[in-house]
């Protein structure tokens, strides 16, 4: 029997809305969950869209003291507005469950935690919200380590010469699965998503949180980046980076310099920004950060992130920075990054430990601009001119040019050869085609590659002798660097 001083204590139900959404909102997404199943009362005051929205805001803030980073960012989510400013109920709810999954590995949990093995690879459930927050830049992201995602990445393209089969993938009968499997994202055309059947979107994803946390720890100096830099030196080899990119779908070196899709770009651009690191000349350069940084590469401005926990949202999420990088505005300035140089190597048959990297290319502005009246056909003589007879269909255009997005007119820029111009054009899926000339020796290059969240991605090689391999290259905009 309850006692006279038990009644006379306040109940929690007694409580106005305002204070119990004040207490509920120092806690998780869980525990409100938990106060859903003790009474109806507690549901109704706090099933409420803004009671989550702070909660996904803050969250971080109120569990300092759980963390086990000591360059957790206590500040304000500022780009959280994205998927919390105009979000319904539902998706809030699943974005404060994302940032209390992200609080959990933030304060000791195995980041990896998530994966289940299965028949044809691996389960990742990280890729439904993970990828979302850091393009986001959450505060909680800074104390992220990149290398279980690093390892993870290299072991999916390493297996089975890069055939991963994703958890939306299971279907070992259908190499090509239909673009019916994956939902489209807004007002997007279906062209916008044809590439979807040929790469894993999951793969991408990971190589994306890869590249993003050795990013964000570029931001806070040497103390930290130094000795991450120390951990990829002695946990992974070069020639893990270079076997990365010879086993992801579809040999790059021994088939040529054709289309790529964004699973090898991904792929390759992983491995430059390994041979970026692992180089003692560059990383001893005392220039600062030899990549860019986060927080000069506003993601929100060009990918429209897609709420966290839907159907779609890890296919979405792999293309959804295409449609406005690919645009005249963006492309066009001032542009940096490496090359490698693979030429040696394939002539004596062997392959070197890592990638080799030449000089920093530098200078570069991009002039870019929309098609104009006679581009289309000009555009179409000369490339089909240049690739190997009877793959102009693999033109990335139809008879309208509709699928030509911008034009890259001569563009200058310098590397240890000397000065060069580039020259091309880039689809509406973000394939980029682009000649290399060297205003010197006349040397004419050819790159393929796409457009990626951190600047263009591709390979480079001949044009005649089957379209031979040279190497790979990845270019940033000078801007991102802060230099």
């Amino acid at each position: 029997m309850a006692s006279e001083n038990d009644s006379q204590r306040p109940r929690l139900l007694s409580l106005p809305v305002e204070i119990l959404q004040r207490i509920a909102g120092y806690t998780t997404c869980s525990d409100i969950f938990s106060l859903f199943l003790t009474h109806r009362n507690l549901y109704a005051a706090c099933n409420d869209r803004l009671l989550f929205k702070h909660i996904a805001e803050n969250m971080h803030t109120h569990n300092q003291a759980k963390l086990s980073s000591e360059f957790i960012q206590a500040s304000k989510w500022s780009d959280g507005h994205v998927l919390l400013h105009a979000g319904n109920l539902q998706d809030t709810i699943k974005t404060a469950y994302a940032t209390e999954r992200l609080l959990k590995i933030t304060s000791g949990e195995d980041p990896l935690l998530e994966i289940r093995s299965g028949e044809y690879g691996y389960h990742l459930d990280f890729h439904e919200w993970l990828p979302h927050l850091i393009a986001l830049r959450h505060p909680l992201t800074y104390s992220l380590s990149p290398i279980p995602y690093l390892n993870l990445f290299l072991k999916m393209g390493l297996k089975n010469k890069g055939r991963y089969q994703g958890a939306s993938h299971l279907d070992s009968s259908a190499d090509l699965p239909s673009l019916e499997r994956f939902p489209h994202m807004g007002q997007t055309s279906q062209s916008q998503y044809q590439n979807l059947s040929s790469f894993d979107s999951s793969f991408t994803n990971l190589g994306f949180i890869v590249l993003a946390t050795f990013l964000l720890k570029a931001e806070l100096g040497v103390e930290v980046f130094t000795p991450l830099l120390l951990d990829v030196e002695t946990t992974v080899h070069g020639d893990v980076f270079e076997g990365l990119v010879r086993n992801v779908p579809g040999n790059i070196e021994m088939g040529g310099v054709h289309s790529l899709d964004f699973v090898q770009c991904s792929a390759i651009n992983v491995a430059m920004m390994g041979a970026i690191l692992t180089n003692d000349f560059i990383v001893q350069a005392g220039n600062g950060s030899p990549l860019p940084l986060l927080n000069r590469t506003p993601l929100h401005e060009w990918m429209n992130v897609p709420p966290v926990y839907t159907e779609s949202s890890v296919d979405t999420f792999s293309m959804c920075h295409v449609r406005k990088m690919v645009n005249p505005d963006f492309l066009a300035g001032n542009w940096e990054g490496y090359y490698s140089d693979h030429r040696a190597a394939r002539r004596w048959r062997w392959f070197p430990s890592g990638l080799k990297l030449d000089a920093k290319m530098c200078n570069i502005r991009l002039n870019a601009r929309e098609p104009g009246e006679g581009d289309i056909a000009r555009l179409s003589r000369d490339f089909s001119r240049l690739i190997s007879p009877g793959s102009d269909a693999d033109l990335p255009m139809d008879e309208q040019g509709d699928e030509i997005k911008v034009v890259i007119d001569p563009s200058g820029g310098k590397d240890q050869h000397g000065y060069f111009t580039l020259s091309g054009f880039v689809s509406r899926q973000g394939e980029v085609w682009i000649v290399k000339t060297y205003s010197q020796h006349g040397w004419t290059w050819r790159w393929r590659g796409r457009v990626m969240p951190f600047g263009i991605v591709g390979a480079w090689g001949r044009f005649n002798e089957g379209g031979s391999f040279g190497g790979y290259f990845w270019i940033w905009k000078t801007e991102w660097t802060g230099f």
